[in-house]
């Protein structure tokens, strides 16, 4: 009989959270590895079962970091990076094993899947989740095409919240820090009908005044105001059915920020400091840590972002297997102004007004087939619409005609998008043997996009982009520039073949080979017939090997994994000539490169001695270009660019932690100490400008454009925590500092064709307090 398990509302229920957590009180010489539950499959299974790449880790690791969101979990997986993208609203550029996808344009998609009880986040806004209310974190490594489907070439995050418990208990906590940070989060709990309905309420508040100085405004920058409420209900009629139902209601009011990287002979706005309409001369040829921090915008560029969510997850036991459907809505409203110039001159600033709603309906029937056999079998549908109207003002630094009044030129560009997607899947797995077993699933997917878009020059000389941006200007005043849309169908078929053998009870060995794709499509930003697309889905294909062990009875865990990924058709930007003849030069999306990356992936977990718990892990990766091309000195004629760095490639993510428990008066004091190490990485494939010389010949191997570059990034965090109990309700008081070394630096970068560069640097050190009540 197959270990694995039908997942089912109350096996979910009954899902160990991840991690391991040593017994607060435990003094027994008999302590072990608690085994760890995850749903990778789409079955409840432990993770030393589970042929794949996969880290679970536990919200009460995430807690004793203290961690804002889920970028925390870089460092603490191997070969995963998540940078924050500050033009989206709690945008992410998520990297693992080297794929990754940065534009927040929701035209494009993600190269990695982040899931939310069951329902994909269709885009890269929205994806840096906060831990709050979290019952486990899966981050499964490598192509999911089969059970998890498009856009997941990469990987997937998979996040569950907790449920509904039917028991009344309340539980808060409190957390303030420097900066200004200021959390309150409460989850209560409560039975309606016993052992049918049960509900959980929830709401988590977030302040952070941010950790730049404006010189400009002479004020503080990058303030944080969020919060999310949610409430759920279980109703369970029998022991066959069970009905959860979600809605939550997110508010975020923040502020974008650009750290200005220009440089004078590079980028135009440094072209002539201090005169009017560019940068001051103390604005450009700044480094890229320290200098950071301090920002010189002309005015503040306000987040006002909206979200409100709906999911229903159904679960129908039918004797020898399971129906599972769940059902997910949501609406997203941005308003977005950003200065991406990052300077005191009026050069380059948009405003993005959008609406985004997204419907997934996935409906799954899972059992024991026989006695050796399982599987899964579903169907999937996924809809997503967007209307964006973007206002960008450009000064007269950069001569463009139809000025207003303040002597500034305004495009006011319109977007309308619609994606639609059609999926059938299954996956069985064979027990040949007891120690043998072999799986594979395949999925074919089905998408429709359609896209139209406009430009056009803002004719009306007294239009302010802040005070008017609320919707399209009327047609008498606008000058049409480009207008155009297409549509297009796709259809890919992705698969997965594995097998595992266990040498032994605590040794288990299984090699795999996976294909996935992300979606083709059109380019959202288009301003040209051209630039439009569609581009093609791109395809990447891994083979793993990879060993799940156990030894010491138990006492130590050594997880790894090698693997090879063929990256095929890789969508990336291009400069090319205009179709419609002349010199005149464009960026656009095409299926321009291929790809090698290999890497290995080590994961330790060990218990030297009696509630003392060691975790380390270890990636190395080795990512190179196979072919890219792309002009690069204006001759109009591609270049050979596979010298490039792919970005967010590491060639080593380190990490190591250490957390005690024990027992300590009335209660138990827990301490926590991690270190992360990054080895660096570049985070833009724009090129170094020493390449191209000034009379258009390439000097050197093309490589990134060294400003893109973050420094090695070693991490240092630590927590004191002391549990205890008074008339029946469980307190925790905690202290904690985050990345201690106070290890600063750039973030993420962007040279924007030679007209200016941009960066955002990494959170400096933090620290504060917390209290935690349950009962």
């Amino acid at each position: 009989m197959t270990k694995s398990m039908v997942l089912t509302g109350a096996s979910i229920a009954a899902i160990v959270t991840g991690g391991w957590q040593a017994p607060a009180n435990a003094q027994s010489d008999d302590f072990a590895l608690e085994e760890i539950v995850v749903t990778a499959r789409r079955r409840v299974e432990t993770v030393q079962d589970v042929p794949l790449s996969v880290t679970a880790i536990s919200p009460r690791e995430i807690e004793r970091a203290f961690a804002v969101d889920i970028q925390d979990l870089e460092g603490r997986t191997p070969n995963l990076i998540i940078d924050s993208v500050s033009a989206g609203p709690r945008g992410a550029a998520i990297a693992i094993r080297g794929i990754s996808f940065e534009d927040i344009e929701k035209s494009f998609d993600p190269a990695v899947g982040v899931m939310i009880d069951g329902v994909v986040i269709g885009t890269n806004t929205g994806q840096l989740l906060n831990p709050f209310d979290f019952e486990s974190v899966e981050i499964l490594r490598g192509p999911q095409g089969t059970l998890f489907g498009r856009n997941t070439t990469g990987g997937v995050i998979n996040v569950r919240r907790t449920r509904p418990t039917g028991e009344l208990g309340l539980r808060g906590q409190a957390t303030i820090g420097n900066f200004g940070r200021r959390e309150y989060q409460v989850v209560a709990n409560a039975p309606v009908i016993e052992d049918k309905l049960a509900i959980k309420g929830s709401f988590f508040l977030q302040n952070f005044d941010g950790f730049y100085h404006n010189a400009t405004l002479n004020q503080t920058a990058g303030e944080t105001d969020f919060w999310h409420a949610s409430v759920a209900a279980l109703f369970t009629p029998n022991d066959r059915i069970s009905v959860l139902l979600t809605y939550d209601r997110m508010r975020d009011r923040g502020e974008t920020i650009n750290s200005s990287l220009s440089q004078t002979g590079l980028d135009v706005i440094c072209a002539a400091p201090g005169v009017p309409g560019f940068a001051a001369p103390q604005e450009c040829n700044r480094n890229t840590d320290e200098d950071l921090y301090t920002i010189f915008s002309e005015r503040e560029g306000p987040i006002e972002d909206d979200i409100n969510a709906i999911t229903a997850e159904i679960n129908v036991s039918l004797g020898r297997f399971d129906l599972t459907s769940i059902t997910g809505w949501r609406d997203q409203d941005e308003d977005v102004q950003q200065d991406f110039d990052a300077s005191s001159a009026r050069f380059f600033f948009t405003r993005r007004l959008q609406n985004y709603s997204q419907f997934t309906q996935e409906l799954r029937l899972a059992g024991q087939i026989t006695d050796a056999l399982d599987g899964v079998v579903g169907l999937f549908y996924f809809n997503s619409e967007y209307d964006l109207t973007q206002f960008s003002e450009f000064g007269n630094a950069l001569a463009f005609p139809f000025q207003t009044n303040e002597g500034v030129s305004v495009i006011n560009a319109t977007t309308d998008h619609e994606a639609t997607a059609f999926a059938a899947f299954a996956d069985a797995q064979y027990q040949l043997t007891d120690n043998w077993r072999i799986n594979g699933g395949v999925r074919w997917t089905y998408e429709e996009k359609e896209l139209f878009r406009d430009e056009a020059f803002n004719l009306d000389p007294t239009f302010n982009i802040v005070q008017d941006g609320t919707g399209p200007l009327p047609a008498g005043n606008r000058f049409i520039t480009f207008a155009g849309g297409g549509d297009e169908d796709f259809d890919e078929l992705t698969w997965r073949i594995a097998t595992d053998y266990k040498f032994t009870a605590d040794f288990m060995g299984y090699a795999s080979i996976a294909r996935g794709f992300r979606s083709g499509g059109f380019n959202g930003r288009a301003n040209s017939l051209s630039s439009l697309g569609p581009y093609q889905p791109e395809t990447v294909t891994t083979y793993e090997v990879g060993a799940k062990t156990d030894w010491l009875d138990g006492r130590l865990r050594i997880n790894f994994a090698a693997f090879v990924s063929d990256y095929q058709d890789k969508q990336e930007e291009v400069v090319r000539p205009v179709d419609e003849g002349g010199n005149a030069q464009e960026t656009v999306v095409e299926n321009a490169a291929s790809a090698n990356i290999k890497g290995i992936e080590i994961e330790v977990t060990a218990i030297p001695f009696d509630g003392f718990t060691l975790q380390t892990s270890l990636g190395l990766l080795d990512a190179d270009y196979d072919e890219f091309l792309r002009d690069i000195n204006g001759d109009l004629v591609p270049d050979d660019v596979s010298t490039l760095n792919l970005r967010r490639t590491p060639d080593t993510t380190f990490s190591i932690s250490g957390n005690y428990e024990y027992p300590l008066g009335s209660g138990t004091l827990n301490t926590n100490v991690s270190f992360r190490y990054l080895d660096s990485y570049f985070t833009s494939i724009v090129v170094d400008p020493s390449v191209v010389d000034a009379d258009g010949n390439i000097v050197r191997d093309p490589i990134n454009d060294l400003r893109s570059q973050t420094d090695s990034q070693s991490l240092l965090d630590a927590s004191l925590a002391y549990d205890f109990e008074v008339n029946g309700v469980e307190i925790r008081a905690s202290v904690f500092g985050r990345n201690l070394l106070d290890d600063v630096g750039i973030n993420s970068t962007l040279p924007v064709a030679g007209l200016l560069t941009f960066g955002v640097g990494r959170a400096p050190r933090q620290y504060g307090g917390s209290v935690e009540f349950s009962f």
